[in-house]
C-alpha cells in the first residue's frame, strides 16, 4: 500500500502554519493498518531526540493458533530516516534504515469486537536539520504491507535563543498519560492534558503563556437518504465545521519563571463532550529576535463516542439504524425513556423483520460490520457512518470500480445487483482548509435514487443483502 504524508501544516503565514492536527485513521480491509507518531522532545545534548511510535489495532493483523489456548501474529516494522541536503530540498540521504521484528499473543483473536493496541516506541539521536520518516508494517502472515511517512525538523539550539517544541495531547486511562497521535480521541478517558516544551538561552525577563480551549460548531447529523436534497454550498452540512466564530471553553494563562534551559508547561484539560477543538498556546511576552517564528502552537482534535471506531453503546446503534428504518419506526426505537427500554426496542424491530432470532443477530452482525468499517474508512469531524460515503457504503457495500480525483470521487455497481442507476458522484467540500481533519465527501443527490433507495432497503428487511 503506498506510503502517505501526514503532519505539521506547513502552508500559509501566520499561525496557520503552526495549527496542526493528529492522523486521520487510515484502513483497508486485510491490510495491518496503524498511526504514526513522530515526536522530538527538546534536547540540548541531542540524545534521544526522536520517538517514533506505531499504534497498530490488534483487529488489523491476522492471529494463527500458535498453541492450544493461544494465538500469535508475528511484524515487521521498517524504519527509514532520511535527511534533507541543506543545499538541496529534493535531495535527501539515509541515516538510518531498521528493520524491527515483533509477535504478539492473544487468548482471543475475535476480530469482530473491539480489542487491545499494540504499541511500539523506537528512540533515535539525530544532529539539527530536516528528515523524512518512511515507516512500513508487515503483516508476516499475509505479506500485507501498510506505509505512512512524516516530516519533521530538528532545530539547532547552539544558533536560536528560543525554540518551541510541539504541543502534545496526553491522555490518562488507568495508570499512565499516553500521547494522542491521532486527531480521533474517544469518550471516557479518565483525564486529559496538554504539554508544551520551551528551549530559552538568555532571556531574563519574566513572561506569561497562555491557553485557550476552542470548540467549534459542525454538522453532527447522519447523513441525508441519496433521494433527498444536497446541502447547499456554505451551509454547516457542507462546510462540516464552522471555524469561524468558535466558543472559548477554558482560557488559563501561566508565568514563567525559569528561564534557560528546557522549559515544559503542562495544562490540565475538562472534561469533554463529543466534538471538534482547537487547543492553543501563545505567549506575547517572548521574543526571539533572531527570526520571525510566532510564539504559538495549536492542535486541533475531535472527541468521539466511547469505543470509536467500534460502535459500543446502544443509543448510537439506535441511532445508525436510520438508513434501514422507516420513520416511525426510528422515532419509536430511539424515544425510549431508558436504556433498557432502547435495547428491547431495538432488538424487537429487528426480530420483527426475520421473525427468527438467529437470522436477527446474523443482520444485526453484518449491518453494524459495515458500520464500524465506514468508521474506519470514512470519519473526519463526524463519525464515518454518519459521513455521505458511509451511508452509501452501509447501504450498498463496496464499490465494485471507484474512480478519485482532486475534487472528488465516482463509486460505480454493476446492473447485476438490481439496481437502477448504479452511480454515485461525491464532490469534495471546498470550504475544507489546512486545518481541515482528512476529506468531506458531499453526495450528489437525485430523486433518480429513490428507485435504488427502495430496492436495497427492501433487501436490507428482507434479509438478502448484496
Amino acid at each position: 500500500m503506498p506510503a502517505l504524508a501526514f503532519g505539521l501544516a506547513a502552508c500559509g503565514t501566520g499561525k496557520e502554519a503552526f495549527i496542526e492536527h493528529g492522523q486521520i485513521e487510515l484502513y483497508s480491509p486485510g491490510y495491518p493498518g496503524y498511526n504514526l507518531s513522530v515526536y522530538n522532545p527538546i534536547q540540548p545534548e541531542y540524545e534521544d531526540n526522536l520517538q517514533i511510535e506505531f499504534k497498530i489495532p490488534e483487529n488489523n493483523l491476522y492471529f494463527r493458533k500458535s498453541s492450544e489456548d493461544q494465538f500469535s501474529s508475528v511484524i515487521t516494522k521498517r524504519i527509514q530516516i532520511l535527511k534533507q541536503n541543506p543545499d538541496d530540498s529534493d535531495s535527501y540521504r539515509t541515516v538510518y534504515n531498521d528493520i524491527l521484528e515483533d509477535t504478539l499473543i492473544t487468548d482471543s483473536p475475535d476480530t469482530n469486537t473491539p480489542s487491545g493496541t499494540y504499541r511500539h516506541i523506537s528512540l533515535y539521536s539525530l544532529e539539527p536539520g530536516k528528515y523524512r520518516i518512511n515507516t512500513t508494517v508487515t503483516d508476516n502472515s499475509t505479506n500485507k504491507d501498510f506505509s505512512r511517512e512524516q516530516n519533521i525538523e530538528i532545530p539547532d539550539l547552539r544558533q536560536k535563543k528560543l525554540v518551541m517544541g510541539q504541543l502534545r495531547l496526553l491522555s490518562l486511562t488507568g495508570d499512565y498519560f499516553r500521547p494522542e497521535s491521532g486527531y480521533h480521541l474517544e469518550e471516557g478517558y479518565d483525564s486529559l492534558k496538554s504539554s508544551i516544551q520551551l528551549y530559552i538561552d538568555g532571556i531574563e525577563e519574566q513572561a506569561e503563556f497562555n491557553m485557550r480551549l476552542l470548540k467549534f460548531d459542525y454538522d453532527a447529523e447522519p447523513a441525508r437518504l441519496p433521494f433527498m436534497h444536497t446541502p447547499l454550498q456554505g451551509s454547516l452540512q457542507y462546510r462540516g465545521i464552522d471555524y469561524s466564530e468558535p466558543d472559548t471553553l477554558q482560557s488559563v494563562s501561566r508565568e514563567i519563571s525559569q528561564l534557560e534551559g528546557v522549559v515544559e508547561i503542562e495544562f490540565e484539560l475538562p472534561p469533554l463532550d463529543q466534538g471538534n477543538y482547537r487547543l492553543e498556546v501563545e505567549s506575547s511576552d517572548l521574543v526571539d529576535e533572531d527570526n520571525d517564528e510566532l510564539i504559538y502552537r495549536a492542535r486541533d482534535f475531535a472527541v468521539m463516542p466511547e469505543g470509536f471506531p467500534y460502535i459500543t453503546e446502544i443509543k448510537e446503534m439506535a441511532q445508525a439504524l436510520i438508513y434501514i428504518t422507516r420513520a416511525r419506526e426510528f422515532d419509536q426505537i430511539v424515544t425510549a425513556e431508558n436504556p433498557d427500554t432502547l435495547r428491547k426496542n431495538f432488538e424487537a424491530f429487528f426480530v420483527g423483520l426475520y421473525q427468527n432470532r438467529n437470522m436477527a443477530k446474523n443482520m444485526i452482525r453484518r449491518y453494524f460490520s459495515r458500520v464500524e468499517e465506514a468508521n474506519l474508512m470514512f470519519s473526519n469531524h463526524k463519525p464515518g457512518w454518519k459521513t455521505d460515503p458511509g451511508m452509501i457504503y452501509i447501504l450498498y457495500g463496496p464499490p465494485d470500480h471507484q474512480e478519485r480525483s482532486i475534487d472528488g470521487m465516482v463509486w460505480y455497481y454493476t446492473r447485476d445487483r438490481g439496481m437502477n442507476a448504479g452511480t454515485f458522484i461525491f464532490e469534495r467540500s471546498r470550504s475544507t482548509g489546512r486545518a481541515y481533519p482528512g476529506n468531506n465527501y458531499i453526495l450528489q443527490r437525485s430523486r433518480y435514487y429513490d428507485r435504488d433507495y427502495q430496492y436495497i432497503l427492501d433487501r436490507w428487511r428482507r434479509g438478502q443483502v448484496f
